[in-house]
């Protein structure tokens, strides 16, 4: 059951980033990097940071079979946002 929950906040929180404009654009080149996109501008992400993100969205990925790849990554995108905010 916590699973299901967890899940289901993940995939609000990937819901309220995408109504606020929030992408994530993955560049699969020989370094893994990626950009995430808002209205504050664009953050790149590349090597280990990148890799960080990746790693903690597949993790996210398939959480009581409801969150998609593409809501775990707009989930990390909004919490790295929101950590440049507060800062």
């Amino acid at each position: 059951m916590d699973a299901l929950i967890h899940a289901m906040a993940i995939s609000q929180s990937a819901e309220a980033a995408r109504h606020a404009g929030i992408r994530v654009e993955p560049h699969f080149t020989s370094q893994e990097a990626l950009s995430i996109h808002s209205e504050q501008g664009v953050i790149e992400l590349a090597g280990p940071r990148a890799v960080e993100f990746l790693e903690r969205a597949r993790k996210l990925w398939g959480l009581a079979g409801v969150v998609s790849l593409h809501m775990a990554m707009l989930h990390c995108a909004s919490e790295i946002l929101a950590k440049q905010t507060a800062a």
